[in-house]
């Protein structure tokens, strides 16, 4: 049903606002809507509004010339690089009111003005934004331009929770298992009937990252590493083996392959490369060390 709405925006240059929670896939809809577009053949532009300091942000989405402060080298803004596709703008609920009013302008104007320039910088730009907040409620609060909203909801699409589109959950749970599985020489080939009924009955309270992370563990964990507790999530055995003529790999390389693989899936972000892994931190930095693996250059993959 997603989809099909989806499909409805493809030709147009609209605005669209995707909404649900956090781990549903609103980046990957976003995504799939520039590339099944007339934009498909330019830049896809993500920022996430809640990741950048405020102070950094004006920076990050308008640019700034050279000497438009202290030490600034020219710089080119994310909407400018946009030019000619499309803006994703994540998280924009927690867009500050003084950065929603310049968007708006934006929006209405079609034109930006880097920090310290001189003349405008016309733009063709289509912006999808996304947010796992209730709008409506914010702009209750004043925490959310009316205005602003009133041009971003052009075209509305909300992606409910997996919990309650559980049909959808085999057919997630085979396309993640297809693209994980041959990384890692295991014959693994399908889900168990076991495994099948468990995912289906769980809530998936993360979502698609959820599942998309327990197939990723269940996949490293097995047939390596026995009885290991996997919380809200898959046990090795869940998984029917096919036959493979590749040569088995030892514990330690599939370890250390495993390792590498959810440092550039959590990109670099420590705590939560322990929590997918299911260890502690100071476990995580002993095994960084054990295998000479040098987690900042996996930060920005």
């Amino acid at each position: 049903d997603i989809m099909h709405k989806a499909g409805n925006v493809l030709d147009t240059d609209i605005t669209v606002l995707i909404t649900g929670e956090t781990g549903t896939g609103k980046g990957n809809l976003a995504k799939f809507i520039h590339k099944s577009s007339s934009r498909k053949y330019k830049p896809f532009i993500k920022i996430n509004c809640s990741s950048i300091p405020e102070n950094l942000l004006e920076s990050e989405l308008f640019g700034h010339e050279r000497g438009a402060f202290t030490g600034a080298e020219k710089r080119i803004g994310k909407i400018v690089l946009a030019d000619g596709g499309t803006l994703f703008l994540d998280e924009i609920g927690e867009l500050s009111f003084a950065h929603q009013a310049k968007l708006l302008d934006v929006l209405d104007d079609k034109v930006v003005w880097p920090i310290g320039a001189k003349k405008l910088i016309s733009i063709d730009i289509r912006i999808i934004a996304a947010t796992n907040k209730n709008l409506e409620e914010e702009i209750k609060k004043g925490t959310f331009r009316q205005d602003l909203f009133a041009r971003l909801k052009m075209r509305r699409l909300h992606i409910p929770p997996l919990r309650e589109r559980k049909e959808d959950i085999p057919l997630l749970a085979g396309y993640f298992l297809s693209i994980l599985r041959p990384k890692y020489g295991l014959g693994i080939k399908r889900l168990s009937n076991k495994s099948m009924n468990f995912i289906i009955r769980y809530d998936w309270p993360e979502n698609v990252r959820e599942l998309n992370d327990a197939i990723l563990i269940a996949i490293t964990n097995h047939p390596n590493r026995h009885n290991m507790s996997l919380p809200n999530t898959l046990s090795p055995d869940h998984f029917e083996l096919g036959r493979s003529n590749e040569k088995l790999k030892s514990l330690d390389e599939v370890e250390k392959e495993y390792i590498i693989k959810v440092l550039r899936h959590a990109r670099g972000n420590k705590e939560r490369s322990a929590k997918i892994l299911g260890i502690v931190k100071e476990t995580l930095y002993n095994k960084l060390e054990k295998y000479r693996i040098n987690e900042p250059m996996y930060k920005d993959e």
